[in-house]
């Protein structure tokens, strides 16, 4: 998704390209450190390009997603990596509205990335503002 000379990638389902569209979506939820140098990592203060999937993919038999035609500049400005169980509604407040409550947390991610996410799992949140 990413190296030293591509920009930075971030990748939504259709569900969310409305909020987008809008301007509304200003954090993006993933599994894992997302802080450079993390596999998958980006920086702050660094401009992002988000891409909206049509198609999901499967990381595991190295299929790519298949994306819209939409695309919006972002500037990420934070990035905060914390166990599920220290999110807030405070942290979450830019999210999509499906996972604005610690308590969706886990089930947001669930639906995503087709898998168990725990309390102790590490999470980060992307903050951007649009370019």
């Amino acid at each position: 998704m990413e190296s030293e000379n591509k920009t930075y990638e971030l990748w939504f389902r259709l569900a969310y390209k409305k909020l987008i569209e809008a301007k509304k979506l200003k954090v993006a939820l993933r599994p894992g450190a997302r802080k450079c140098p993390a596999p998958k990592c980006a920086n702050e203060n660094e401009e992002a390009v988000i891409k909206i999937i049509i198609t999901p993919g499967n990381e595991e038999k190295k299929i790519l997603p298949v994306f819209d035609d939409f695309q919006a500049k972002v500037l990420i400005y934070k990035i905060i990596s914390k166990p599920i169980k220290e999110l807030s509604e405070a942290d979450l407040k830019d999210c999509s509205p499906d996972c604005q409550k610690p308590g969706l947390v886990k089930y947001n991610l669930a639906l995503i990335y087709n898998k168990e996410f725990n309390d102790d799992d590490i999470v980060s949140l992307v903050y951007f503002e649009y370019l």
